[in-house]
């Protein structure tokens, strides 16, 4: 249909910012989704300024939209120096708490009473645990959202599937995330599960480590 007008894109912003605020819940990485936007929007509006400024002085133009955009850049930039002086871990617990430490103390944990040979189950929903301790999941589904998303059954299903994997080749650690945002309920079979086979070997924050009593070398 030709070029689009520039009316597009501020309606298009506008347009963003409804569908980001529709489910009712704000999260950081939300602003991602605006970012290609928002940068042609300014390379728009630096194309329309200079091309304004050169109408005015050819000479000066493009010293003038140089300190300009040197002014955009100092102002963003402002905010994200302290960062550049803080660790990983720093900037992880200033932007989200202890939720992200606590999944690599855990993943440290695994890691340390484990082999390479073991699997592990985190009932929970953080995969960076498998990650960082590099042990494989029990079972193909490894977190809790396909057991309280979707239709009952094919939750029911997916729950019963879980289960009887963990019952045939139990992992040598369950870890349970007891104080989740999300309030994971651990099911009644896998609770009974956990009181006949397992024994607590550790707590890290939210995260309760149980250990197969009857573990065996493997490798």
């Amino acid at each position: 249909y030709g070029p689009l007008k520039r009316s597009f894109f501020p309606i298009m912003f506008f347009g963003l910012a409804v569908e980001l605020a529709s489910p009712g819940k704000f999260y950081p990485h939300y602003y991602e989704h605006l970012l290609p936007l928002l940068c042609t929007v300014s390379a728009l509006f630096f194309k329309d300024f200079y091309g304004y400024l050169e109408t005015r002085n050819k000479t000066f133009a493009p010293s003038l939209i140089g300190l300009l955009f040197l002014f955009v850049f100092a102002h963003l930039s402002y905010p994200q120096i302290s960062y550049l002086k803080l660790h990983g871990d720093e900037i992880s617990l200033k932007k989200y708490g202890k939720f992200y430490p606590e999944v690599s103390e855990v993943a440290e944990f695994v890691k340390g009473q484990t082999q390479e040979c073991e699997t592990v189950y985190e009932w929970g929903g953080e995969p960076g645990i498998y990650y960082y301790s590099k042990r494989r999941a029990a079972s193909p589904i490894n977190n809790i959202f396909p057991f309280i998303m979707g239709p009952a059954d094919i939750r029911s299903k997916r729950l019963t599937r879980v289960y009887k994997k963990i019952m045939s080749e139990p992992p040598a650690l369950f870890i349970w995330n007891r104080g989740d945002r999300r309030s994971f309920k651990l099911d009644e079979r896998f609770q009974k599960l956990l009181t006949d086979n397992y024994k607590l070997s550790k707590k890290i924050g939210s995260y309760y480590i149980y250990e197969y009593k009857n573990r065996t070398k493997c490798g």
